[in-house]
């Protein structure tokens, strides 16, 4: 799309869009709970840039580190969502900081939007035609993709329907256990841990654009890493071992 001679590419779109879906379910969330709407606005602050620079790095590092020169280029393509999470994980690490509050309880909300926002991102790959799986002989829409008269398993597609479901799960466990007063903080983020760890331990065997090291599907990998970090950090939720201070959180 071309606006004013400056080239909009709707892969960019997407991800904006995506950013804003999970800003205003984050303003919703942060009123429902009490929160200060300011810390909304700095946790989309801090998270976008370093999630940003993260998911390009992350991408470099297990694609082609050549692609340091051009390392700015963000508009030609190159990012990562593991890289992106892990950088949001910071941004939230840095704004607990500043509040002085326990970690998951600013993640715990965060994390329901970031799921929506990596089912509405996932349709930039196919305004790109990246992302597929390998080849198959027959096209069923939705479920396969055709791309030049080749038709590949539609991953993207797969990838996001899971999460759009997660987002569901999200959204009502956490809404039903605050207003029943029973919400234990880190919940949430152990079930979106365990849930996307699962989700890409599905999709990535299947694609065909893994980015790969020393032989392995990193992506894969870091995928069984995050079920596991899920897991544990359900069990220390249950044993009372997570932080719940939020009172400089609340209005």
């Amino acid at each position: 799309m071309n606006i004013g001679g400056f080239v909009v590419y709707y892969y960019g779109m997407l991800i904006a869009v995506g950013v804003l879906s999970a800003f205003l379910v984050g303003l919703l969330l942060f009123k429902l709970v009490g929160y200060k709407e300011e810390i909304a606005y700095m946790i989309l602050l801090a998270c976008v840039p370093i999630g940003i620079v993260c998911a390009r790095l992350y991408y470099i590092l297990f694609y082609d580190l050549a692609m340091f020169a051009d390392f700015f280029n963000i508009r030609g393509g190159g990012m990562a969502i593991y890289g992106g999470i892990i950088g949001g994980a910071i941004g939230i690490y840095i704004v607990a900081r500043i509040k002085k509050v326990g970690y998951f309880t600013l993640a715990d909300i965060v994390v329901i939007g970031v799921i929506l926002a990596q089912s509405i991102g996932r349709w930039g790959n196919y305004v790109n035609q990246e992302a597929h799986g390998f080849a198959v002989a027959t096209h069923v829409p939705p479920f396969t993709v055709d791309i030049n008269g080749t038709y590949y398993l539609a991953t993207f597609f797969y990838e996001s329907l899971l999460n759009l479901i997660g987002f569901a799960v999200l959204m009502t466990f956490y809404v039903l256990k605050v207003r029943r007063k029973k919400y234990q903080w880190g919940s949430v983020s152990a079930m979106y841990l365990i849930w996307y760890g699962v989700t890409r331990a599905i999709i990535e065997p299947m694609r065909a654009d893994s980015l790969m090291f020393l032989g392995l599907r990193i992506s894969f990998v870091l995928s069984l890493a995050i079920i596991v970090a899920g897991v544990v950090l359900w069990l220390l939720v249950k044993r009372g071992k997570i932080s719940q201070r939020n009172e400089s959180c609340l209005k």
